[in-house]
């Protein structure tokens, strides 16, 4: 990861499902099922669920991958 933080864009999981979420759901088209919105960012749905069971595999608090992506420019402001 890059070590940027995250902004909650819903990039990574509006344009790939990750291994976590395709073997929960199978091989959905984009965006991922689990991407749901709180009112203020995107959240995934299978860690707030269980959040000690997804963290690792979904590397919560990584950072950001994706740090030239649009929607992270534009929630930067």
């Amino acid at each position: 990861m890059s070590g940027s933080l995250c902004t909650g864009c819903g990039y990574c999981c509006s344009t790939v499902i990750c291994r976590t979420g395709a073997m929960f759901y199978g091989h959905y088209s984009d965006p991922c099922p689990a991407l749901e919105w709180n009112g203020s960012r995107y959240v995934c749905s299978l860690f707030l669920s269980d959040p000690d069971r997804y963290e690792h595999f979904l590397d919560i608090g990584g950072g950001c991958c994706f740090p030239e992506n649009p929607r992270r420019r534009q929630a930067e402001g």
